[in-house]
């Protein structure tokens, strides 16, 4: 047994090693909490400093995105690169469109200048940098020197042939003109000619030289030889032009008379005096200061100003011509002749096509008038020289090279998830793979749908939609001449239905279908229809619902429906415009179970597509909104505004709506925070009949009236790889330090 001594040093032992457990148990809790405590503390630091750097680079990309647009004027390439680089730092929505916007912008600085620059037919670029420093040839696509020539002249008289391989270096102090090979610099000729202007015919193999506003003889020489082959005495030389072939010079001398010269006879051939522009017949001093042949040599242009076109073996003036009047400060023909590039007063370069009189902004807003404008020889590329700011080069591939599918286009629709487009116009109704760009089975031949003219026209339904494709490209559904409607196999052009369900007519009697659409399974179809009888301003509106199980049958028909049809997804409902309400439907009955007045909202009555969201669709113009089909609740603010919008297409994540407006300009709206970004069309002629997203929300399709196919990359993604490879280079340290000093520097590309 134990004593009470024992007993009591155990008792205190085991009190002891309580309160040491204890002491444990709370120092563990106590750290337990601090290392919570810090580990919170910590994650909510990392947080706050994510946050805040996340705001910072949101901030930096809006403020980039916000000067791109300023920045392409003056510096096109780094304008490039910053739109790749906003979106980089924080893919904002403001970032996000600008990137999308830059794809459009044509032009790039190539980084070249000297002292002295020429840009010779077609395109490329002698460089001379000072007195006895010799020429530079380079490409200005691919910024690639193609050849240099070593010599001690002045480098203001040096002359390159139109392919760049020859080089007419005039030595004025000597009076002796050199020919050089422009590609490995190597002395070809030198002969006792003097001047200080030298003009090619078309294959380099002809050169006339002479002396501005002198008296001096024009020496004709062959090339590259360099032998005088006739020279022309006139008492003072402007300017000069040879003729594609070499055959025929074109001189101007003192005053406003154009000399047409046949160069193997030494004639005058005929001889053209260009009138002053209207209303500056009291201009003094005058003078026509630039001649050029178009590629044919069966017309002659002469600029004083305006450009004027004259008929060469008449001299007569082309008054009809497209390019005739134009007032221009530089002007350029390329090889082809049909292409028109000029240089306005308003520091802006345009392009005209010859053919058809369509003029296009290349690029606007420059810091000062182009010296030079000239094309590359294939016409895809265009060079211009500021002085400062040096050479650019404008790709013009999209504008002259378009992706053409038909010709006119009246009508469009497009199957986005079979990526496939249908064509309505007077050649008839074909069907086309966007992938490929090839027809997809035979066209069908149709004059039009019939265009009758409603009673009292006030009330004329404008929607008009003759053309459809199931959503899964297979059928095609069109309006024919009698007013029925045609449901045919893509494929095979084999005839599946023919769907004609009307009143019976009087003589008098109007009756026409207005639109047909697709259910989104395809087993439906809507069909618009329009009938007064005869000397009635009552008409008649309403959407037939056909189906096709287990043939097509008209199953119901919506009074009073008079406008475009919008399915909601599921197919089990669809969304028309009545007189002054929209109108919800039920498929399975045919019912109409809501009507929404939003006509007394003041909005125009249309619907022009399903809204982002897929739960609302788009009504209005000018603006849009998005209406809740069931409630007839309309969202505030509008979606987008534009001057008159005829249609809208939303992507398929909800993120984006295009629209076109009444001046056929196609716009990207983000749909959370309403930014928009103009997306051009180069090339196009006339206004977008269809407007529709890929399937994966990564393109955007438009199809123009003159049956050119623009497909917009709306990926942001792709479009910085094509925005970096249009821009040819990298964002230099300097301008990264420049326009984001607050972040390290990285490469965007």
């Amino acid at each position: 047994r134990l004593n009470a001594t024992e007993r009591d040093f155990l008792a205190a032992s085991a009190a002891l090693a309580g309160r040491r457990r204890r002491l444990r148990r709370l120092l563990t809790v106590a750290l337990t909490v601090l290392l919570a405590a810090t580990a919170v503390l910590g994650t909510l630091a990392e947080t706050q400093r994510r946050t805040v750097t996340a705001q910072r680079d949101a901030a930096i990309a809006r403020r980039l995105a916000a000067w791109v647009p300023e920045l392409r004027a003056h510096v096109p390439t780094t304008a490039l690169l910053l739109s790749v680089a906003a979106w980089r730092v924080s893919p904002v929505p403001e970032a996000r469109l600008g990137l999308l916007a830059s794809l459009g912008q044509a032009d790039v600085s190539t980084g070249l200048d000297g002292r002295y620059v020429s840009l010779p037919d077609y395109g490329h670029v002698l460089l001379s940098d000072g007195e006895g420093d010799g020429a530079t040839v380079l490409d200005p696509a691919s910024r690639a020197v193609t050849g240099r020539i070593r010599s001690p002249v002045c480098c203001t008289n040096r002359f390159l042939s139109p392919d760049a391989s020859l080089l007419v270096d005039i030595d004025a102090a000597q009076l002796t003109t050199r020919v050089f090979d422009a590609r490995g610099g190597r002395l070809l000729h030198e002969a006792a000619i003097v001047g200080n202007g030298v003009v090619f015919d078309a294959r380099g193999d002809r050169a006339a030289i002479f002396t501005y506003a002198s008296a001096r003889p024009v020496t004709i020489v062959d090339l590259p030889g360099g032998a005088p082959v006739r020279s022309l005495s006139r008492k003072r030389t402007v300017a000069l032009a040879l003729s594609p072939d070499g055959s025929t010079l074109a001189l101007s001398n003192a005053g406003r008379r154009v000399e047409l010269v046949d160069l193997a006879s030494g004639r005058t051939e005929r001889t053209i005096d260009v009138p002053l522009p209207a209303g500056e017949q009291d201009r003094t001093n005058d003078e026509v200061h630039t001649l050029a042949f178009t590629a044919d040599g069966e017309t002659l242009v002469t600029h004083d100003g305006d450009l004027r076109f004259w008929a060469v073996d008449t001299g007569a003036e082309r008054v009809d011509h497209p390019g005739n009047g134009r007032h221009v400060v530089r002007f350029a023909l390329d090889a082809s002749g049909r292409w028109l590039a000029t240089a306005e007063s308003s520091h802006a370069v345009h392009l005209q096509d010859l053919r058809s009189g369509w003029t296009a902004t290349v690029v606007s807003g420059l810091p000062s008038l182009p010296e030079e404008l000239a094309f590359t020889r294939d016409g895809r590329g265009l060079s211009y020289w500021l002085r400062p700011g040096g050479v650019r080069f404008a790709d013009l591939s999209s504008y002259t090279t378009p992706k053409r599918l038909a010709g006119e286009v009246t009508y469009a629709a497009f199957a986005p998830a079979a990526g496939r487009a249908a064509t309505y116009g007077p050649d008839g109704v074909r069907v086309w793979d966007l992938a490929t760009l090839r027809r997809t089975g035979p066209a069908t031949a149709l004059t039009g749908a019939a265009e009758e003219t409603s009673p009292c026209a006030q009330y004329a339904d404008p929607v008009f939609q003759p053309v459809d494709l199931s959503p899964d490209g297979t059928r095609i559904a069109v309006i024919v001449p009698d007013g029925s409607v045609r449901i045919a196999d893509v494929a095979t052009g084999r005839e599946v239905a023919r769907l004609q369900e009307r009143p019976p007519r009087r003589a008098g009697d109007l009756w026409r279908v207005r639109g047909v659409t697709f259910g989104p399974g395809g087993d439906t179809l809507a069909v618009v229809t329009e009938y007064a009888k005869a000397g009635s301003c009552d008409d008649e509106h309403a959407v037939q619902l056909w189906t096709a199980a287990p043939r097509w049958r008209l199953a119901h028909v919506v009074q009073g429906a008079r406008g475009q049809v919008v399915f909601l997804p599921g197919g089990r409902e669809l969304v028309t415009v009545g007189d002054s309400d929209l109108l919800l439907v039920d498929l399975a009955s045919g019912k109409t179970v809501q009507h929404a007045d939003i006509g007394s909202m003041g909005i125009p009555i249309s619907v022009t597509g399903l809204a982002p969201d897929a739960r609302h669709v788009l009504v209005g113009g000018d603006p849009v909104y998005q209406a809740d089909p069931r409630t007839g609740r309309v969202l505030q603010p509008p979606l987008a505004t534009g001057d008159g919008l005829s249609s809208a297409a939303s992507s398929p994540d909800g993120r984006t709506l295009a629209t076109v407006d009444r001046e056929h300009r196609v716009r990207l709206h983000d749909t959370v925070t309403g930014q928009a970004a103009d997306l051009p069309l180069p090339g196009a002629s006339g206004p977008v009949r269809a407007l529709a997203f890929s399937a994966d929300g990564r393109t955007l399709h438009a199809l123009t009236a003159d049956g050119t196919l623009f497909s917009h990359v709306t990926d942001p993604e792709r479009a910085a790889a094509l925005v970096c490879a249009h821009a040819g280079g990298r964002l230099s340290s300097a301008d990264w330090a420049r326009y984001l000093p607050e972040l390290p520097y990285r490469d965007i590309c």
